[in-house]
């Protein structure tokens, strides 16, 4: 067995971002830049009236006031959108909408609450300097300049950006297709059967297992905006498996993400049944309590993702490696959330005979940050929902007093680094 640094490492190292695609651009914020992306023009790619008002030369206005306005004859409008020809001369204003091409001549554009209108003149009641309330072209973005850069996400903002740039499309990594099978025949999901196989037989009342995993797997891909496939349940039969997991491989998926089967046990039959279709083991058990039965292999051009049935060692697993995994595959640079120190609210007489990923309530306005723990089970499903943070015990660690300090990924926080820090706030 490996640590669960080392099987991070390996998992990410062995991950490469998917092929090129080009979507337009006004869809393509939470997607990663295939490419730098550069402006092709000027934005805006004429001076730009930034006031509803009246666009004049502000040497005509250069002594106005409230007791002695300057008056302008009126000569002409220009209006957002629409084409403009001429400007006013000497001794006039043309009136202006918020968006319009500033009329030649007019080096500024006195707001419409400055002004008074009389007849075909214009009273204006305040001096103003050339260039005010008038964007200069390029102001938004130059011809040239660098909107996004190769591997950065593109947020909304940004793809607004790119949609004023004029770009109709953009190059970006292509997500991952995501195939997610449950085994176990324990499981109950009635409204879906297996890809490529009946419906398993539902078990008897009282010894039916609902499939939480595939609930929260599938909400945190569609948070991740990564398309997938629910491919149902499984059962605990190696034809089963096998005919489930043939179909599989004829998908389409990238990744064929299951839960259960992978511990040791004689209906453990997940990884068994994958190497026997010729599947290439990358990563087996880890050395982390909970989620060591884990399971990851490549075969041909498709990734095999195993994760433990156990609800919170399915989650734990999955937030600390599969989903970092998926976002690498996207073309994320950032996959890792922030780790962060944490101080026990209360006492956890546990020694750790190897790595623990341990499910909290982090709270507090600041770090560190006070982390709740569970009464009773620490894998209680009720637990797990209400906690924000998986805190990190280092193998060896002995049983912690109220007060201990320790370092906790924080589930509630977007991605901002490549690799958790575990050793930045480990344990004091």
């Amino acid at each position: 067995m490996i640590d669960l640094r080392r099987a991070f490492r390996v998992l990410i190292g062995a991950a490469e971002p998917l092929a090129v695609e080009r979507v337009p651009a006004a869809e393509a914020a939470g997607r990663v830049a295939a490419a730098d992306i550069t402006a092709p023009a000027d934005v805006p790619g004429f001076l730009r009236v930034m006031m509803d008002g009246y666009a004049c030369r502000a040497a005509d206005i250069a002594t106005a006031s409230a007791e002695s306005p300057a008056a302008l004859r009126v000569s002409g409008e220009a209006a957002a959108g629409r084409p403009v020809a001429g400007g006013p001369a000497p001794g006039e204003a043309w009136r202006v909408t918020t968006g319009a091409e500033l009329p030649a001549g007019a080096d500024v554009v006195v707001p419409l609450e400055q002004t008074r209108r009389q007849g075909d003149r214009v009273l204006v009641r305040q001096a103003l300097p050339a260039g005010r309330n008038v964007a200069g072209a390029g102001e938004d973005v130059r011809r040239g300049e660098c909107i996004v850069r190769k591997g950065e996400r593109i947020g909304p903002a940004t793809a607004g950006v790119l949609v004023a740039a004029g770009l109709g499309s953009v190059p970006v990594i292509r997500r991952p297709r995501v195939l997610l099978l449950c085994t176990g025949s324990e499981v109950t999901d009635p409204d879906t059967g297996a890809a490529g196989a009946p419906p398993a037989p539902e078990p008897p009342a009282g010894r039916r297992v609902h499939n939480s995993n595939a609930a929260i797997l599938a909400a945190d891909l569609r948070d991740l905006g990564i398309a997938f496939t629910y491919a149902g349940v499984l059962p605990d039969e190696p034809e089963r498996l096998r005919v489930a997991f043939r179909s599989a491989l004829a998908s389409e998926a990238d990744v064929i993400l299951t839960t259960g089967g992978v511990s040791v046990g004689p209906y453990d039959r997940v990884p068994r049944t994958w190497l026997d279709l010729g599947a290439r083991r990358l990563l087996g058990r880890i050395d982390v309590k909970p989620g060591g039965p884990f399971f990851a292999a490549r075969h041909r051009d498709k990734w095999i993702i195993g994760l433990p049935g156990s609800p919170a060692a399915c989650l734990a697993t999955y937030q600390v490696l599969v989903r970092p995994f998926l976002l690498r595959l996207a073309g994320h640079r950032c996959i890792a959330r922030p780790v962060v120190p944490a101080v026990l609210s209360r006492p956890f007489p546990k020694p750790a005979d190897r790595d623990r990923l341990l499910w909290a309530r982090l709270e507090g306005a600041v770090p560190p940050y006070r982390a709740h723990l569970p009464t009773g089970d620490e894998g209680r499903l009720t637990w797990v929902a209400r906690c924000n943070g998986l805190l990190w015990i280092p193998k060896g660690t002995p049983a912690l007093k109220a007060g201990s300090r320790l370092p906790g990924l924080r589930l509630d926080l977007p991605e901002d680094r490549e690799e958790p820090d575990w050793e930045g706030t480990g344990p004091l």
